[in-house]
């Protein structure tokens, strides 16, 4: 495996652009070529340090070639800004390429020199060996990949959440229309046994009227 280091503003976003190569087998966010040994993030983020916002990469150059992963670098962010990308300014966020031998200088000049074509003002990124490589804190290390697992996480567990309120609401209305059901049901039983009830009654109200007839008959 062979080592690349690249500075283009905010390390995450930078982290997560190589982290998605084919190739690039490992990643990790720091600072680098500064005056500072070993420096927090509150420090880098001052100002004071002189160190760059940087990823540290390690890749295969059978599957990924370093001119290849300089185009991704050149891509990512716009190099004629000095000290700024984009809302971040300051020198921590300056443009750089950090090369680790000869070949990767040449390459890297080489480079700059074509990507400048594109540009009508001057490319301000600086081509200088590795230095020191200081790893950033826990919490700076794969942090937009760590957001959008959380966020999947967080969306998937408030869409069964959803699901199991819509199941519950729909075993509610079977609820009250089965009850319904069996409310009018007992509603016609008992409509039913009514008009039953009123029926007999008046078969026997008529048979004892015409009882009533025939013993008059009798009685004339």
């Amino acid at each position: 495996m062979t080592k690349a280091t690249f500075a283009a503003g905010c390390f995450w976003s930078v982290e997560l652009l190589f982290q998605r190569v084919v190739g690039v087998s490992k990643t990790r966010v720091g600072y680098t070529n500064g005056t500072v040994e070993n420096p927090t993030y509150r420090q880098v983020c001052s100002g004071k340090t002189g160190c760059a916002e940087a990823v540290e990469l390690e890749y295969d150059p059978e599957k990924v070639t370093y001119n290849q992963l300089l185009s991704l670098f050149w891509s990512k962010h716009d190099p004629t800004t000095l000290n700024r990308q984009g809302n971040d300014v300051g020198t921590q966020y300056r443009s750089g390429i950090y090369y680790h031998n000869e070949e990767q200088k040449n390459e890297a000049i080489a480079s700059k020199e074509k990507e400048q074509s594109k540009y009508k003002d001057p490319i301000s990124t600086e081509i200088l060996p590795a230095g020191v490589f200081y790893p950033a804190e826990s919490e700076h290390q794969q942090y937009l990949v760590c957001l959008f697992l959380f966020f999947s996480f967080f969306i998937f567990n408030n869409n069964n959440n959803n699901n199991n309120n819509n199941n519950n609401n729909n075993n509610n209305n079977n609820n009250n229309n089965n009850n319904n059901n069996n409310n009018n049901n007992n509603n016609n039983n008992n409509n039913n046994n009514n008009n039953n009830n009123n029926n007999n009654n008046n078969n026997n109200n008529n048979n004892n009227n015409n009882n009533n007839n025939n013993n008059n008959n009798n009685s004339i």
